[in-house]
């Protein structure tokens, strides 16, 4: 290649990474915030403007913006990406014939999809650490002979943002002759309302006509030595009616057994949990077919994030000791959805020295009111989630409400619960036997749980009453755990309203000594918590 033809790839490496299909100049300024971000070196809007032509310039680009931008693309310079390009493995003239117009085709959709990704996600994806789980799950799932995968667990486990990270890598490898095509579910049903089959749609959408064969194609193209990934994302049962759902079902079904028997082509299917555990046995009618790999017995695969995972995100440079991970408050930390509430409320990747327990207290009290609170819905979701409390059963270590009890279709509330479910606010457990099949409602977070408990404890004013003590004294005393959180979170709204010392002096004769001295530390920490913006006090 050229010095010009190098330069212009490195130019084009740097959009694709940055998410930017086909840029303009008001572009310039987000690449600029993001290549100082992930370099801590600055490169001006202005030269990236003259970079990419949007500026008249008679100089060429000097070497120390040649060697960030390279950096950015993660190269230890420029000298080292041109080294590098020159070793990189090219498929010969992959863009001609049949094979190219697929390939042409699907990076359209995938750039379309992609950058829906990006502009949605709170926190920008540059910022964001790759998941071990996908890489490992994907890399095992590639060198064995399933023909589909499934990457399941609830909302908030950063699913979408984890497969997109994937497949951005994986197209910016230049050496790979592997197509793709990503989709989400949503966008799917809607182009397939009059499609009475997935294939030919499929082939619609990669390029081909009719008259064309998808797997002639590849078997006359074996010099390619690629592979077809068909990814769905977001392939969830209440996301849709429930005969939308069976009907993209059918279809996806009658995909896989088509190309049952090709080696090359590859299904990735991302979900909740709980959709995998209600349909797992009509997916997997050949058990064979299917890569779930350590799946636990909640139909979950991708968990919370790891001991490295949160080290690299935020930032420790160092190991956690044994005494940091041993602290109760140290797991919410591994929760994904902390730090997307943490980044939405002060637009950065929190730092450990600034984690303390108040502050998780402040970010779910936001949660609480933007999600929950807010809008023409507030009322309705309010009285279902107390309803629910007054529902709830103590059933193997955890407070869950049996769905047939709620009667949704014949109270109206369907639309409420829909919701909060879409949303991740609750999760359906399904348990099922020989005999019978079991569907329990959860709160996604114990915290979640012991905030909307104060709120009903709290609903008329934080005074303190004899009453309201009694109360979760009576009956949230089975999970001590979750006892202490309902009175931190009483405490909690109190101090907002002026009524914390009512509270503190009478809790005292309920109370185990190890649990008033974790309550005593908690109020320490609340003490010390500086609101010069206090957190809004959740009113009902």
């Amino acid at each position: 290649m050229t010095p010009d033809e190098i330069w212009d790839s490195l130019k084009q490496k740097v959009l694709k990474l940055s998410g930017i299909g086909s840029v303009e100049p008001k572009d310039c300024r987000l690449l600029s915030i993001l290549i100082s971000k992930e370099t801590k070196k600055n490169i001006s809007e202005t030269t990236l403007k003259r970079i990419f032509g949007f500026a008249a310039s008679p100089y060429t680009a000097s070497l120390y913006t040649k060697n960030v931008l390279a950096q950015y693309c993660g190269y230890a310079d420029w000298p080292g990406y041109r080294a590098g390009l020159a070793d990189k493995k090219v498929v010969p003239e992959p863009e001609k014939g049949p094979w190219g117009r697929m390939r042409k085709e699907t990076n359209k959709v995938n750039h379309f999809m992609l950058t829906a990704v990006r502009n949605k996600a709170v926190i920008p994806l540059n910022e964001m650490i790759h998941r071990e789980f996908i890489q490992n799950h994907l890399q095992a799932f590639d060198q064995s002979e399933a023909m589909a995968t499934v990457i399941a667990a609830p909302t908030g486990y950063g699913k979408t943002i984890a497969i997109s990270q994937w497949l951005t890598r994986r197209l910016q490898d230049e050496g790979t002759a592997d197509l793709y095509l990503y989709l989400n579910s949503s966008f799917l049903l809607s182009t397939l309302k009059t499609a009475l089959n997935l294939n030919y749609w499929m082939m619609k959408m990669i390029g081909l006509g009719p008259s064309q064969e998808f797997q002639k194609i590849f078997f006359d193209s074996l010099k390619q030595q690629g592979k077809f990934y068909f990814i769905i994302d977001g392939f969830d049962e209440l996301m849709f009616q429930k005969k939308q759902f069976e009907n993209l079902l059918h279809l996806l079904l009658d995909v896989l057994s088509i190309y049952r028997s090709a080696g090359w082509f590859k299904v990735i299917i991302l979900m909740r949990n709980s959709t995998w555990l209600n349909w797992r046995s009509q997916l997997m009618i050949s058990p064979s077919a299917w890569f779930i790999g350590n799946m636990d017995e909640h139909g979950q695969n991708l968990g919370l994030l790891s001991l490295s995972e949160l080290s690299s995100l935020i930032r420790m440079g160092r190991p956690f000791t044994a005494a940091e991970v041993m602290q109760e408050s140290f797991a919410n930390l591994r929760y994904p959805l902390f730090h997307l509430y943490f980044y939405k409320k002060y637009h950065a990747i929190i730092r450990f020295e600034q984690f303390n327990e108040v502050l998780l207290y402040e970010l779910i009290s936001d949660y609480m009111i933007q999600n929950i609170m807010h809008g023409n819905e507030a009322l309705p979701k309010m009285d279902f989630i107390f309803q629910l409390i007054t529902l709830m059963e103590y059933r193997a270590g955890i407070y869950t409400v049996n769905k047939e009890k709620i009667k949704l279709q014949r109270s109206g509330q369907l639309k409420t619960y829909t919701t909060l479910v879409q949303m991740g606010f609750l999760w359906e457990i399904e348990s099922t036997s020989a005999l019978y099949k079991t569907v329990s409602i959860q709160f996604n977070h114990v915290h979640i749980l012991g905030c909307c408990i104060a709120v009903y404890v709290l609903r008329k004013d934080a005074d303190f009453s004899l009453a309201k003590l009694e109360y979760v004294a009576k009956h949230w005393s089975k999970d001590s755990k979750l006892k202490l959180i309902i009175l931190k979170w009483c405490l909690f709204q109190a101090a907002l309203a002026g009524k914390k010392e009512e509270w503190i002096a009478a809790y005292q004769q309920y109370l185990e000594p190890a649990e008033l001295d974790d309550l005593a530390r908690f109020i320490r920490n609340l003490a010390a918590a500086s609101y010069t913006s206090k957190p809004g006090s959740i009113d009902y």
